[in-house]
């Protein structure tokens, strides 16, 4: 029973897993390659791992393709969750999550090209290792405004499908994400994007966040929580 959505459900965490797998294990960018490297070094960094970066890449844009199932289960819920019929919650989530996953799937599609051709000049690759990084960033406004609408979504719920905590803990991960977007305004330092706020912080609690978000759905489908409130 259920299947599809315990599907949909079990892809976010699976698609972050293989996001991080491409990311680091292949491409071995962790953390990302520091916005105060030199031309040069930027250029010789894709030429010495071409095609790790061109396979961590591929990896990344299905990872990130993953986030499309898990962002639609989780407007599956926050639709039960809300007492209006305008349903604005749940709009505002499945909007900002379709920006979310393209700028995952773009900012791996731009590695990808930063590093087909690895003997190119030393400039463009510089200044596409910059536009990829700078749209891995640009996923945090929209980010914030998801984070916000399903956690205003769970603690409205007259329901109570997921816990209120998951509520409370949702809407800090809005305010932890908000930096990040400040990584297009350093290049050294906590908010550059591969500081504390804009890397460590933000990628890491992304993480925990969409891990426990998972597995408080699927706990609700396990309890019947899901079904009593279908029957309504």
């Amino acid at each position: 029973m259920h299947r599809g959505l315990k599907l949909c459900i079990w892809s976010g965490p699976a698609g972050f897993g293989l996001f991080g797998i491409g990311l680091i294990a292949f491409a071995h960018f962790l953390p990302p390659p520091p916005p105060t490297l030199g031309m040069d070094q930027v250029a010789e960094l894709y030429r010495n791992n071409a095609l790790g970066i061109r396979l961590g890449a591929i990896l990344m844009m299905f990872g990130a393709s993953m986030f499309g199932p898990f962002f639609a289960a989780t407007s599956a819920f926050m639709w039960r969750m809300e007492p209006r019929a305008e349903k604005p919650y749940t709009w505002t989530q499945a909007m900002n999550g379709t920006v979310i996953v393209a700028c995952f799937f773009l900012g791996g599609l731009l590695l990808a090209i930063t590093a087909y051709r690895p003997d190119r000049a030393p400039e463009l690759t510089y200044l596409m290792n910059d536009i990829s990084w700078i749209v891995f960033i640009l996923a945090a406004p929209p980010a914030v405004f998801q984070s916000v609408a399903i956690g205003l979504a769970v603690l409205a719920d007259p329901n109570k499908l997921l816990p209120r905590w998951m509520g409370y803990f949702t809407l800090w991960v809005a305010v932890i994400f908000a930096p990040v977007i400040l990584g297009v305004l350093f290049k050294s330092g906590p908010f550059a994007w591969n500081g504390l706020f804009s890397f460590w912080l933000g990628a890491g609690i992304v993480g925990v966040w969409a891990n426990i978000l998972a597995f408080q759905m699927l706990g609700a489908i396990k309890s019947g929580r899901w079904t009593q409130v279908l029957e309504q």
